[in-house]
């Protein structure tokens, strides 16, 4: 995976890795076009508070252009802008101040594009860049003010103000990756600029909303929630305004350029409005600042720093990551097509494995027709299972043999694909034998080890006996339980027959032999339960299947199949969470 950061000019030109064999990705971006909106902010006569309304909104189009070259295939790229205030040297980079959510995105299915050259637009209202226009006056306030001019010079006529936009680019490719050469530092002059009049005092336009005098936040330590499981903190503010019973809308903004959605408060009769709400982070980061940006008001909170901890022991944090798929294709059953035997149905088993809260769906195709669907909302360590099938015709082929290509797709709630796993398989049709009607091989074969207590399987060799082959028991897979389990679930792909069950304990590396008369013995049909209270004095427990021989009293362990999984981890007690009833009921979600 490549996932680059480019400015507005910058060019990522990767060397050759293999000498006349393959080429490394290039990609970049430059601004294609982009709008001159009228700004202008008012002022009180100390300093400047807020956008004149009407205002236009600043939008453009940067131009991306990404080659994967001979080695790749792009996957996805996202583009947005950055803004910058002049610093006191314009030929400095200057502080760049990021939009990550007013750019354009594209995610690229199967066949992808090996280049993109496209327009991506951008888009920014007053509630995006207000605020920056009226720090970008203040600021030009603060230097005249160095330079010895009392308020009244400052504010005695209209001065102009310019504020920088450059483009950049985060883009995904498969195949060779290249060598990052060092980035070119531009300075802030050399990107197109936007200007912004700062009005005179006499001035007959009144601002957007009255002014906020003061807006103060803090954050604590960001940790595991006990409700969600996710990272969080809690952030704490208290906004000022100079009119009382004010309505106040704003957004958080962090260092790394996320923010939150629009938050309101409504100030007291005072004009004081104290309040929480809680802010998700990234486990993956150390520390980091977050303040608040208004969007109805013209304003900005001082940086609040913040920490965070949220480590937690193996298998407890839950990494919000949408679930991974995989995917089974099994032949199931075989008929006669001239003189032949030829599979006649393919089982298509698909795995959802949990890496973190989430929801959305799943389907599996065949040939690009959907063949099974299936709506999820899975949790961290949690398997989900579901399944369908697809039929092998072999009328008109010339040859006896076809090939078909399998996809699952796994998109999230908002309908875009976060993980996909593609299966090419072949099928052909054999010459009729006792080993090919009962789905064998002729032969030798391998098969696992069926001693249930071996903590990894071992193959052995044993040779065929063809008359047992017609007795054999159709294959059949265990989908449930299967790694951490939360419910005492019993799935089996074939349901046809009665079956034996056996638990196993795990300890000391070894599975051992587990009885309890909560367990059930036998089971019929595709699905049972047990009971998880059942299991005790281990997390690691083996369960072993054994399809029941109607001719013999005798369990046949060589037609048996096991499945490994883990008990669940409590996360919370119920007192834990009676201690601070109030402060979650006050808890918004950003």
């Amino acid at each position: 995976m490549k996932n680059k950061y480019l400015s507005c000019t910058s060019l990522l030109l990767a060397g050759t890795i293999l000498p006349s064999l393959a080429v490394a990705d290039t990609a970049k971006t430059f601004l294609q076009w982009m709008s001159n909106p009228d700004i202008t902010v008012a002022n009180d006569g100390e300093t400047y508070t807020a956008v004149v309304s009407p205002t236009e909104p600043l939008q453009g189009a940067f131009i991306v252009e990404i080659d994967a070259e001979v080695s790749g295939r792009v996957k996805s790229w996202k583009s947005w802008p950055s803004l910058a205030l002049q610093p006191d040297d314009p030929v400095t980079p200057g502080n760049w101040f990021p939009f990550l959510n007013n750019g354009d995105t594209a995610n690229y299915n199967r066949p992808r594009p090996k280049s993109v050259n496209t327009a991506a637009p951008f888009f920014l209202d007053n509630g995006n860049y207000g605020f920056l226009a009226v720090t970008a006056c203040n600021a030009e306030a603060t230097r005249l003010s160095n330079l010895g001019m009392n308020n009244s010079e400052i504010f005695s006529q209209d001065r102009d103000v310019k504020i920088a936009v450059r483009g950049n680019l985060d883009y995904d490719t498969t195949g060779i990756t290249g060598t990052q050469t060092p980035e070119e530092v531009e300075s802030w002059n050399s990107f197109k600029a936007i200007t912004v009049t700062c009005l005179k005092s006499d001035t007959s336009l009144d601002p957007v909303v009255q002014s906020i005098e003061e807006a103060i936040l803090s954050a604590q330590t960001a940790q595991i929630s006990n409700v969600s499981g996710a990272c969080e903190m809690t952030l704490s503010g208290q906004i000022t305004s100079a009119n009382p019973n004010s309505q106040v809308r704003f957004r958080y903004h962090d260092n790394s350029g996320q923010q939150s959605d629009e938050k309101t408060i409504t100030t007291n009769g005072a004009g004081l409005s104290n309040f929480e709400h809680i802010y998700p982070i990234s486990a993956n980061i150390a520390d980091g600042q977050v303040r608040m940006i208004g969007t109805s008001h013209a304003f900005l909170s001082n940086w609040a720093n913040y920490h965070v901890n949220c480590s937690a022991a193996p298998g407890e944090l839950m990494a919000q990551l949408p679930p991974k798929a995989s995917l089974i294709v099994a032949v199931d059953g075989k008929i006669l097509h001239r003189g032949m035997s030829c599979p006649a149905t393919v089982n298509l088993i698909g795995k959802l494995d949990g890496r973190g809260k989430a929801s959305g769906a799943a389907a599996i195709l065949a040939g690009g027709q959907i063949k099974a669907l299936k709506a999820y909302d899975i949790a961290n360590n949690e398997n989900i299972f579901f399944q369908g099938q697809h039929a092998l015709s072999w009328e008109g082929l010339t040859f006896l043999q076809k090939s078909v290509t399998f996809t699952m797709n796994v998109t999230n709630a908002m309908g875009d694909v976060v993980d996909s796993v593609e299966k090419n398989s072949v099928f052909t049709c054999d010459p009729v034998t006792t080993s090919s009607l009962a789905g064998g091989a002729a032969g030798d074969y391998t098969e696992p080890s069926t001693d249930p207590s071996a903590s990894e399987p071992v193959t052995q060799k044993r040779p065929i006996n063809k008359l047992a082959l017609k007795a054999s028991p159709a294959a059949f897979h265990i989908l449930a339980p299967k790694g951490q389990i939360r419910s005492g679930t019993i799935k089996l792909t074939d349901g046809k027959k009665s079956y034996d069950l056996f638990f196993y304990q795990k300890t000391s590396g070894r599975y051992l032999p587990f009885q309890s008369s909560q367990l059930p013995r036998s089971m019929i049909g595709t699905s049972a339960n047990f009971k998880l209270e059942a299991l005790t004095g281990a997390t690691g427990w083996r369960l072993e299947v054994c399809p029941k021989n109607p001719a013999s009293k005798n369990t046949s362990k060589s037609t048996c199949k096991y499945s490994d999984f883990s008990l669940p981890t409590a996360r919370i007690s119920l007192p834990e969470i009676q201690k601070k009833p109030d402060r979650l009921k006050r808890r918004t979600a950003p």
